[in-house]
């Protein structure tokens, strides 16, 4: 559904980066790019094979227990397995008689829970693996009465402060609300039939999108027009409300005018939200909407805006030259790109926002998605962010089908999820020092798709109509090198998977030629960059300990020294423009090479591995300036 089209006007769509610095009014610095083209990754058949559960729902026996090392399929790099215990009989019932053309939509809480909504019905189950979990922990809600589809987007969870088992069915607290804003308020799981009920009105036609749980057990309601109503429960049964204060930080009585040279926002009627989050550790609460940033801090009762930034005036240009910089037209065409930001999360850099752009001009029009971070100091924004382009690049079809949604399972890494309708994108957000590989894993067998996706204990978590609970996680033998790097490397040995194969062979020879060493380097480097130390120890050990004299140093400076020379000089053969340039018979690593706007980056990286490989299997290789070979 969601093929990805290499543009002829862009060498192949991919990730463009760079720390930009000084944004304000006036300062709109040039992001630097890189890019990578998906290739067979994007447009390859389906890499998920989901098993269905409607077959097995004539049993209605008690689920048997499925661990999560059970593969379902496996993608190039990333393996898709069931997670945690097989779906309760109630779950199973729903999906199975739901109909086709049923809005279901699932909510993954991080605290161990997982909520389906199936039409006026919610059911809540327990997905945490513990040794004291029961095996099919299932309630089942009923919702208010709404004339719109109910969403999981409006399903919210507490946990009671006091107790010391977040998981148990007693400390979940559940508030729901509708598109209307008819409240439902379950004080415990535990009791089903006792609930109190109230009806926020939010005046006009606005519609409720978010409910959030936040500090002291109360939540927050967000509209589609962004306003906010705290919503704080008593023991009673009571619900009190009250809306969120507007424009009440450090500027607050200024004109709207003064404010914006200081990216302060006073609130509008048309701003659309987008995105909301709620970082616990800090009590702050962050909404996106169509063009800025706000953030509230909280405590218990009350709440304060801290600031409000005016996030599209800083970032369009920024977004714009990582995407289209290049182009020798560029001013002409940054007039005509459209930006729609769509999704709010944060991880250990700062705050990360999913952006999606597009210039109709473009033929063929593709959508660029963005991964943006920028770190709020706490008073503002910090003057640095980092834009990621993505090498997701679809076609554009219409904006209102832009529904692409952001997971961040583990707050410590760069790791991020796309996730739409039918697929998965893994992707990093461009911060760290290396990244796993991007690939977009496919959910489009005959009555599947994506119907939420969360994190619980740091593993991201898909729901899949078809297979249920579902977890993506790295191989383990993945590589630290950029996948087409990758196969250039293992092609120029003698093919993916043949490395040790070769290295045997050759090694068999009393002599080993100066050609074949350097081959078998690479072998090892390979290794290396599959995290496996031992196996590249062992290669690295056999091929020069038995040679200890002055020749043999020299041959291993001159197999470093090719390795480096290869991976600079290797000709990026899938971009057109290089294709006048490159020899019929060229040297070099592969058969498939980087694309031009993303080699630098990688092969910069590759050496920066290829240093750290000497190092870790202790080969002293005598030459000078180390990885600065590139640099020159």
């Amino acid at each position: 559904m969601f093929p990805g089209v290499s543009s002829p006007r862009t060498p192949g769509p991919g990730t463009r980066r760079g720390p930009l610095v000084g944004i304000g009014p006036s300062s709109t610095p040039r992001a630097s790019r890189r890019g990578l083209s998906l290739g067979s990754a994007v447009s390859s058949p389906v890499l998920f094979s989901p098993v269905g559960r409607r077959s097995s729902m004539s049993s209605r026996g008690t689920p048997t227990r499925i661990f999560s090392h059970h593969s379902i399929s496996e993608s190039v790099n990333y393996d898709v397995r069931m997670f945690g215990s097989s779906l309760p009989v109630k779950i199973m019932e729903a999906l199975t008689l739901a109909e086709v053309d049923d809005q279901l939509s699932v909510h993954i809480d991080e605290g161990g829970w997982a909520c389906l909504v199936c039409k006026e019905k919610l059911l809540i189950w327990k997905i945490a693996v513990s040794p004291v979990t029961k095996l099919s922990v299932c309630k089942e809600l009923q919702l208010p009465p709404s004339d719109f589809h109910w969403s999981a987007d409006l399903v919210a969870l507490s946990y009671a402060a006091s107790s010391s088992d977040v998981h148990s069915v007693q400390a979940v607290a559940v508030m729901v609300a509708t598109k209307e804003g008819s409240i439902r308020y379950w004080p415990s799981l535990a009791r089903e039939d006792t609930y109190s009920e109230t009806c926020v009105d939010l005046g006009g036609e606005k519609m409720c999108r978010f409910l959030t749980a936040v500090q002291g057990g109360s939540f927050i309601l967000s509209s589609v027009g962004s306003q906010l109503i705290r919503l704080i429960p008593e023991s009673s049964g009571k619900i009190h409300q009250h809306a969120l204060p507007q424009g009440q930080g450090m500027l607050s009585g200024i004109g709207r005018r003064v404010s914006s040279l200081f990216g302060i926002l006073s609130p509008t009627s048309d701003l659309m939200l987008a995105s909301v989050l709620w970082d616990r550790g800090r009590s702050s609460f962050y909404t996106l909407t169509s063009s800025n940033i706000s953030k509230w801090e909280l405590d218990d009762f009350s709440e304060k805006q801290a600031h409000s930034w005016d996030m599209h005036r800083a970032l369009k240009e920024s977004i714009t030259d990582a995407i289209w910089g290049s182009e020798s037209n560029y001013e002409a065409i940054k007039e005509g790109v459209n930006i729609q930001y769509l999704d709010l999360k944060q991880n250990c850099d700062g705050l990360l926002v999913l952006a999606a752009a597009w210039h109709l001009g473009d033929s063929p029009c593709l959508i660029y998605y963005s991964l943006i971070t920028v770190e709020d100091n706490g008073n503002q924004m910090s003057d640095t962010v980092t834009v990621e382009v993505t090498q997701y690049n679809p076609p554009f079809q219409s904006e209102d089908l832009i529904t692409c949604r952001l997971m961040v399972p583990n707050f410590s890494s760069q790791m991020t999820y796309l996730f739409m309708e039918n697929a998965v994108f893994v992707c990093s957000t461009g911060t760290g020092k290396f990244s796993l590989p991007q690939e977009k894993i496919v959910f489009d067998t005959q009555g599947d798709g994506i119907l939420g996706a969360g994190s619980c204990g740091g593993v991201p978590i898909l729901f899949s109509r078809n297979s249920g609970l579902v977890s993506v996680t790295p191989r383990e033998n993945v590589s630290l090198l950029a996948e087409d790097l990758e196969e250039s490397l293992a092609y120029s040995v003698g093919g993916r998977g043949n490395e040790s194969m070769v290295f045997e062979t050759t090694t068999k020879n009393e002599t080993v030629a100066h050609e074949d060493k350097t081959k078998l380097l690479k072998a090892a480097f390979l290794q290396y960059c599959r995290k496996d130390l031992g196996r590249a120890q062992m290669m690295a050990d056999e091929l020069f300990s038995s040679q200890t004299d002055l020749d043999s140093d020299s041959e291993l400076d001159k197999a470093v020294t090719q390795i480096s020379v290869d991976l600079v000089d290797d000709y990026p053969a899938s971009d057109p423009r290089w294709a006048e340039s490159v020899p019929q018979e060229a040297p070099g690593l592969s058969n498939t090479s980087l694309i031009i706007l993303h080699q630098l980056e990688d092969k910069m990286k590759a050496h920066c591995l290829l240093v750290d490989f000497l190092h870790q299997v202790s080969i002293d290789t005598g030459l000078k300036g180390g990885p600065g070979i590139l640099a020159q």
